[in-house]
């Protein structure tokens, strides 16, 4: 089940389920190549297979190699200091350092899993 029941932005239909949800296989079936079907994703711990050897690196993973960590208390505190926090039309304005760190944890929980359900759907 999904957290919450939406509508689909293609064809209006309140989807429940992710078994539901269309599959996104428009640029695999484009790019189609006959190793496709050889590879296996394991969620945990992000891993593939291909014919069950391991060994391969995922792009989550070559991605993450490109760029620093990420200091969410070092970007808050300059949020919470910024000018803009004091224009209510600001994204955190009246959020507090808390709230914007929730906020963030919540948003990145909701994109992982969402990365993790589309790897399902193939």
């Amino acid at each position: 089940m999904l957290d919450a029941p939406y509508i689909h932005p293609l064809n209006n239909r309140i989807m429940t389920t992710v078994e539901e949800q269309p599959v996104p296989d428009y640029l695999a079936k484009l790019n189609e190549h006959e190793r496709d079907q050889h590879i296996q994703f394991y969620p945990i711990p992000h891993i593939y297979t291909v014919r069950g050897e391991g060994g391969y690196t995922s792009v989550t993973t070559w991605n993450h190699t490109h760029f620093s960590h990420f200091d969410a208390d070092a970007m808050i505190a300059k949020i919470i200091n910024s000018p803009n926090m004091s224009k209510p039309t600001y994204k955190y304005y009246g959020m507090t350092a808390e709230q914007i760190k929730t906020m963030w944890s919540q948003n990145g929980e909701q994109a992982s899993s969402a990365g993790t359900n589309l790897h399902s759907m193939s």
